[in-house]
Formats: structure tokens, C-alpha cells, sequence
């Protein structure tokens, strides 16, 4: 069997905070054998084919607000299972939580619909998400076990789970520890129908891993061999994306929060996150090459075959993040659920939901 192969190094360039992401993408292909047809008239629909591919390939060469986004996106999902809005109690806190975190061009949660499809057609997005699954945090007032600690508490969470949605695969680490310290002292009132849990100011430092696969289809591509209607070569690139981030993450943020009822519990804060976060976006596709007639019969036993392959990274744009949090949730005796919100003034923001005790 005669072969070509054409391998084409379309650019090696730098992407990226201080210009040390790479990118590019080859592109290999085998020309198929065909009964009865000039191999020549294969050879040139296969390379007609593949200056289509190449060209719609461009797009993808540079994707430096995508791995921006994505890095900044791991950032803002490292507060999963808080506590910020239950700080105060007196012993022991354990909570099990989820979160999502996602940088936006615009602050529209619909702009995620079809985003697969948005990327094929520009290539670049300034969005990026990342998803904590579960983390369980598990807090201790420190002042519980010596009085000059009053006030201190402490708290190490760890979670770790595979999470596969459609054509979404995602593998989450997410753990840290934070260091907490109530500089005004809860106060009760009315039987406790009113409860203000004082001002906690704190910090810590949270480490946040996401490995995400993401399926994306390019599209067909066909061209008419020899100039024959009844032979065309074929062929449908199914893309992978396979994109890693991690981040660490120091917060300095205050908070405050209110019971009422016995029941709903309110919280408010703000603050600034420092973060160093980077992104990894590997694409690998590949598919047959067929000659197919009008009627859509393979009419060949010997297909071709094509191969893609892209790689590049990249950092945040900023390590600082001011935000402001919110958070409502309710309280059945010892045990509180909390959904708590953060918006990043960056073009970002954090959900999660959290289910635990308090004592």
C-alpha cells in the first residue's frame, strides 16, 4: 500500500502569563488504497481534505483566555464544605460540601449552555469552570480545650471523587487547612429566636486539582476523488479535550452572620483570595478515512487514517481575587445546611451547598 503522510507543524508559540505556555498541534495522515482509482487522484483529495482541517485547526492554536479561565476558575471553587457562616460554635463543626466555581465573560449562568459548540466556532473563550464534587471539613474551637486559645478555631478538610456528566468527565482533589479567630464574641437574645455569631476574621491555605475530559466533535470533512461524484474521501475527527488545573489558594477574608427564628441563618462577608493557578489543555483526536459512494457504502476494505494532537497551558492573570460572600441556610438544632455564594470582581464566582453539624 502506498502511504503519505503528511505531517504538518502548523505553529510552536507562546501563550500566556510571562509567555512560558506552549502550543501546537500536529496533524498525521495514510492515505487509503482505492480499487480501481489512480492512488495519485487519493493522494490529492487526502490533502485537499486536510488544508480544511488544518485551517479550522487555527482557531485552536492560541487559547489563552480558556486556560486562563479554567485556572482561575479552580481558584474559585477551592472553598468547598465552608464554614464561614457557622463560625462561633462552641466545640466541633463538621460539614460535607459541594462547589463549582466559574469565570465568565458576563455574569450569566446561561452562557454555559452549549459551550462545547462555542468553542468550535471561536476556538478561544474567556470562560473557564471547575467543579469540586464533594470535601468533608472538619473544624475545632480550640478554646474549648484551653481558655487562652479562646476564640481560635481550626479546621483540615479533604475530598477526592471521580464525576462524569454527558460528555463530562471530571476527577476533583480538594484540601486545605483554615485558621480562624472571633474577634467579637457571639450574642443571644429572646431564648435564642436571635442569634448574631460576632465577626470571625480568617485565613488558611487550600489546595485545589481538577483533571477534566471533555468530548467535542470538529465536524466532517469530504472531497470528491479524481473529480468523481461517486467516490469522495471522509472524514469526522471526534476531539478530546483533556484539561488539568490546580491552584493554591490563601484567603484573608472576614465574615459575619445571624440566626433568626431558630431557624434561617444569614451570612456576609468579603475579603481577598491570593492564588497561583495553572491549566493544562491536551486535545487529541483521530478518526478513519473512508471513500464512500453516493449511497454512503464504504467502498473500500483499506481506510486511512488521521491523527491530531494539541498541547498548550497556561497561568492566571492575576493572583490576587477581592470578593465579597453571602450565604443563607438553616439551622435543626446541631445540624445546618448553608449555600454559600462568592463573587470575585474579576469576572467570577463560586456556588456550593453544605450539609453538617455544629456543637
Amino acid at each position: 500500500m502506498k502511504r503519505t503522510m503528511i505531517v504538518s507543524l502548523l505553529t510552536l508559540l507562546a501563550i500566556g502569563l510571562n509567555d512560558r505556555a506552549m502550543a501546537w498541534i500536529l496533524i498525521d495522515a495514510r492515505s487509503p488504497r482505492v480499487t480501481g482509482v489512480p492512488q495519485g487522484d487519493v493522494d490529492d483529495a487526502v490533502q485537499k481534505v486536510l488544508r480544511e482541517v488544518r485551517a479550522e485547526l487555527l482557531k485552536y492554536q492560541s487559547q489563552k483566555k480558556l486556560a486562563r479561565g479554567l485556572a482561575n476558575a479552580s481558584a474559585y471553587s477551592a472553598h468547598a464544605a465552608t464554614q464561614r457562616g457557622y463560625q462561633g460554635y462552641d466545640i466541633v463543626a463538621v460539614t460535607v460540601g459541594t462547589m463549582a466555581g466559574a469565570h465568565l465573560p458576563a455574569f450569566e449562568i446561561g452562557y454555559y449552555k452549549d459551550l462545547s459548540k462555542k468553542l468550535r466556532y471561536k476556538g478561544d473563550l474567556d470562560a473557564g469552570a471547575a467543579l469540586v464534587p464533594w470535601s468533608l471539613q472538619v473544624g475545632l474551637h480550640l478554646g474549648h480545650f484551653n481558655s487562652k486559645l479562646d476564640g481560635l478555631y481550626v479546621a483540615g478538610k479533604f475530598g477526592y471523587v471521580p464525576f462524569t456528566y454527558e460528555d463530562y468527565k471530571v476527577k476533583g482533589l480538594n484540601t486545605g487547612v483554615a485558621i480562624n479567630y472571633q474577634i467579637f464574641k457571639k450574642v443571644k437574645a429572646g431564648y435564642q429566636v436571635f442569634v448574631w455569631r460576632g465577626v470571625s476574621v480568617g485565613t488558611g491555605l487550600y489546595y485545589q486539582r481538577n483533571d477534566l475530559v471533555m468530548k467535542h466533535n470538529l465536524g466532517y470533512h469530504s472531497d470528491t476523488i479524481g473529480g468523481s461524484p461517486l467516490q469522495r474521501y471522509l472524514v469526522e475527527p471526534q476531539f478530546k479535550f483533556n484539561i488539568f488545573t490546580q491552584s493554591y489558594v490563601v484567603p484573608l477574608e472576614a465574615s459575619t452572620s445571624i440566626r433568626l427564628l431558630w431557624v434561617l441563618n444569614l451570612s456576609v462577608g468579603g475579603g481577598i483570595d491570593f492564588a497561583i493557578g495553572e491549566s493544562h489543555i491536551k486535545a487529541r483526536g483521530h478518526t478513519w478515512a473512508y471513500i464512500l459512494d453516493l449511497t454512503g457504502t464504504v467502498s473500500t476494505t483499506s481506510p486511512g487514517f488521521a491523527l491530531v494532537y494539541g498541547e498548550q497551558k497556561g497561568t492566571m492573570g492575576k493572583w490576587w481575587l477581592p470578593k465579597v460572600t453571602a450565604g443563607v441556610g438553616f439551622s435543626f438544632g446541631p445540624v445546618v445546611i448553608d449555600v454559600p455564594v462568592t463573587y470575585y470582581f474579576i469576572k467570577g464566582f463560586g456556588v456550593g451547598l453544605s450539609l453538617g453539624f455544629e456543637w
